[in-house]
């Protein structure tokens, strides 16, 4: 029996390195179309890559909000369900900003959920089950509100916008 287990150990250990041989990394690097939002004063950077969903206010009309998909970015110009709209017609742009927000956020609806289920599983005990549904509710919340909200950039307010490219290697 241990001739066996040591012939099969010995088999894997012999194919381990060729199977990691084949499956050798490329370094190809890809590129990604981004508005770069910049707050030169605080020393911000903020971006939005194309494809989000971004919402913008004109200043010909600040009360009306437009609603639409980036389609395309251009050095002065951007693509919002296919009208072109140029940065400096803008008065308002907001989008979702991937930030530290959303590992937060994610937390707190892991630990909401977990304290959720912790709380019903007591909740023979009122005082003790109830704290815990409330606590868990109250972190559920709180994580949703945090994932899904929205940055707006006011670019009267110091904000600059520009088209740019974002390029990393995989």
């Amino acid at each position: 029996m241990k001739i066996a287990r040591f012939s099969i150990l010995l088999v894997l250990l012999l194919s381990v390195p060729q199977f990691l041989q084949a499956y050798a990394f490329q370094g190809d690097s890809i590129q990604l179309q981004v508005l770069v939002f910049e707050q030169v004063q605080k020393d911000k950077k903020k971006l939005i890559s194309l494809g989000a969903v971004i919402r913008y206010k004109r200043q010909d009309a600040p009360k009306v909000w437009h609603k639409g998909t980036l389609e395309a970015i251009g050095a002065d110009h951007m693509v919002v369900g296919g009208q072109t709209v140029a940065y400096s017609d803008c008065l308002i742009i907001a989008g979702r900003v991937r930030s530290e927000r959303d590992i937060i956020g994610g937390t707190a609806i892991g630990a909401g959920g977990a304290a959720f289920l912790f709380g019903t599983a007591l909740l023979g005990n009122l005082l003790l089950g109830g704290g815990f549904l409330l606590g868990g509710a109250a972190a559920l919340i709180t994580g949703v509100v945090l994932i899904t909200r929205a940055q707006r950039f006011h670019l009267g307010k110091g904000w600059t916008v520009r088209g740019g490219t974002l390029s990393y290697r995989r």
